[in-house]
């Protein structure tokens, strides 16, 4: 059967206001692919939808919770309804077309706005995601947003029926790895620390990283120097690598932009095609000028205009950090990654635009989620490497479910088969071969 080309959604919402518009282009627009209008009077091809407003005859009617007419920030977590398959938030009464206000739901994960009532951190400064409500709700296991908007799909057309049933476009999954550059070499280039490095591993007895030191120094091969392989398996156009470029605390690197080989190295992969971005250094996070002149570092070295970040440690603070990267040029931000166990920041499971709590609007950052980190698996869960596959291709196979782009966060060094990343490489190259088997997405 065919359906009509020109089919959307008319909603009857009183005055609109920018976060229901909002709301409305994340659930209706990105996540189902559906084109929608505010109107009073819709044309017959329309799908009629009523929210916040008596529903007339033949209206598909959402329930309200008063959220998104709101300014300002509710200090208490939302009611939730746990029965089913998957909690839903702002549960209606009886008599709407789906049992709560989905597009409050959504528009209150993808926000971050829990973020927002209290502030929870971790020993780096971090928010501790697992200390807020939304780690009940299943966010590490399944993209909630995506969930709901596909209950509303199934509502809808329900609704409609066959005649008049609402096209989406087709989504199929991609997938991108993502490589933070941290320590480009474990004992290379460092000059005189090299020398202090000897010294002390011998002063500890740590005598298999003396020799694995010695090995480096003696033939020039160094185990973090894992970018030959890379190339090999990761595709450019599938790969993105964030550089940190200064140093501004103990936390970030001794390569910095002025490192010669490290220039030479970042050039390098520039001239294979790959996207560069930078790494922002560990205290720019409340600091623009830093991230602005980190930003035009790596730009003036590479001749390139930057436009993709990660916050170093994955430290952010909202609404501030994206205010500065917003200023310096930044328009993609790859930080979004839930640190202790993976899975889905903000209920997503593709990228989607910043939308600004505070002032009430919606930005031109695209925040880009990474499903899972591979000193996630390692270092916070704590899982051997088989475990660790495991845990990633679950997290791949439900991304591929909602038709999203799975992005893998790695280091160079996870490969490095040194130190606490011995026995890691064949997982890590399975991850890397699973998710570029999946299309290429498509970066802004």
């Amino acid at each position: 059967m065919s359906y009509p080309t020109d089919t959307y959604i008319s909603i009857r919402a009183g005055t609109p206001t920018p976060r229901l518009v909002y709301a409305l282009d994340i659930t209706l627009g990105t996540l189902l692919g559906l084109q929608w209008v505010f109107s009073d009077n819709p044309d017959p091809a329309a799908i009629p939808l009523a929210y916040g407003v008596p529903a007339r005859p033949g209206e598909f009617a959402l329930y309200d919770c008063g959220l998104l007419r709101e300014q300002g920030i509710r200090p208490d977590p939302p009611a939730v309804d746990t029965e089913g398959a998957f909690p839903r938030l702002f549960p209606a009464p009886p008599g709407f077309g789906v049992s709560y206000d989905v597009l409050a739901a959504v528009f209150y994960l993808v926000t971050e706005y829990e973020l927002y009532t209290t502030y929870h951190s971790d020993t780096h400064d971090r928010y501790d995601l697992s200390a807020y409500p939304s780690v009940a709700w299943g966010l590490d296991d399944q993209p909630l947003a995506h969930r709901w908007a596909a209950e509303l799909w199934t509502a809808l057309t329900a609704h409609t029926g066959p005649q008049k049933r609402p096209l989406r476009a087709p989504r199929s999954a991609a997938g991108c790895v993502t490589i933070d550059v941290d320590f480009p070499w474990k004992y290379l280039h460092k000059g005189i620390f090299s020398m202090a490095g000897l010294a002390a591993d011998l002063a500890r007895g740590q005598f298999v990283q003396l020799w694995e030191r010695l090995r480096a120094l003696i033939t020039g091969i160094d185990p973090n120097d894992t970018f030959n392989l890379l190339t090999t398996v990761c595709p450019p156009d599938k790969t993105l690598f964030f550089f940190l470029i200064e140093r501004h605390s103990p936390h970030d690197s001794r390569f910095t932009w002025r490192h010669r080989p490290y220039r030479a190295l970042i050039r390098s992969l520039r001239d294979q095609g790959y996207r560069l971005g930078i790494h922002p250094s560990y205290t720019t996070f409340l600091a623009p000028a830093k991230i602005a002149a980190e930003r035009q570092a790596l730009g003036e070295m590479t001749c390139l205009a930057v436009r993709d970040s990660r916050q170093h440690f994955l430290r952010y603070r909202l609404p501030d950090t994206l205010h500065h990267l917003l200023a310096a040029g930044i328009r993609a931000d790859f930080t979004p990654c839930r640190v202790q166990s993976g899975g889905f920041p903000a209920g997503m499971a593709v990228p989607y635009y910043w939308f600004d709590l505070l002032a009430d609007t919606p930005s031109p950052l695209l925040r880009w989620p990474a499903m899972i980190m591979d000193r996630t698996l390692q270092q916070y869960m704590q899982l051997s490497p088989a475990e660790a596959l495991a845990r990633m291709q679950t997290l791949l196979a439900t991304t591929c479910e909602v038709g999203g782009v799975f992005t893998l966060l790695l280091h160079n060094d996870s490969l490095s088969e040194s130190g606490e990343w011995q026995g890691w490489r064949p997982a890590i190259r399975e991850m890397i071969r699973l998710t570029t088997a999946l299309p290429a997405p498509t970066f802004i």
